[in-house]
């Protein structure tokens, strides 16, 4: 992962033109790319009702009591891997697995569990590699390296393929709203002269 280029996200102006832009480019046969995509799901998810749903439903698994035994009693050291920060953290990854479609983590070799994510742009699912750039073709192979693992189906875009639009009409609505408090909530100015005063 030291050798991926990682960019920041596209912060520009997106409507519903950039997301049907994004799935198309997405969705494309010969040169599939969810660059455009994820830029889009990155400013999506700031949309304050949507990353509320976002975290309760993440709350909701990661709440759950979770134990593992061996011959019919509950093993000591998972216990303490279980209630470790880093294992809570991967259960969110795979958690956010179902919204964006694909995620990625490459587990850190030691003797504590550690992990690093990789960043979703650069997973190309179609072909079995982690890009050096987002937009690239040319990178690391993970179908066979044991300490890397790639979740999702190569096909699914994730649910935030479907509360995009509606949280971009809401953010779009929003803004016209502000424009037109704007404009005509200013106080009303009454002036009252004489129209035959030269």
């Amino acid at each position: 992962l030291n050798e991926l280029n990682i960019r920041s996200a596209d912060r520009s102006r997106k409507d519903i033109q950039t997301w049907r832009s994004a799935l198309i480019g997405a969705e494309s046969v010969y040169y599939p790319t969810r660059t455009r995509l994820y830029d889009l799901y990155e400013d999506v998810i700031l949309d304050g009702h949507l990353s509320g749903v976002i975290a309760k439903r993440i709350d909701a698994v990661l709440n759950k009591e979770l134990h593992f035994e061996t011959g019919g009693k509950r093993s000591a050291e998972m216990d303490k891997l279980i209630h470790s920060l880093c294992f809570r953290s991967i259960m969110k990854v795979i958690m956010e697995t179902q919204l964006w479609g694909i995620s990625g983590i490459e587990f850190l070799p030691g003797k504590e569990l550690a992990y690093a994510r990789i960043p979703r742009k650069h997973i190309k699912p179609n072909l079995g590699i982690i890009a050096y750039e987002q937009s690239g073709t040319d990178g690391i192979s993970y179908v066979d390296v044991p300490n890397i693992w790639v979740m999702g189906d190569a096909n699914e875009l994730g649910l935030l393929l479907r509360c995009a639009p509606y949280a971009l009409y809401k953010k779009s609505n929003l803004s016209d709203w502000a424009q037109f408090i704007e404009l005509f909530g200013q106080p009303v100015r009454i002036v009252k002269y004489d129209s035959y005063d030269e």
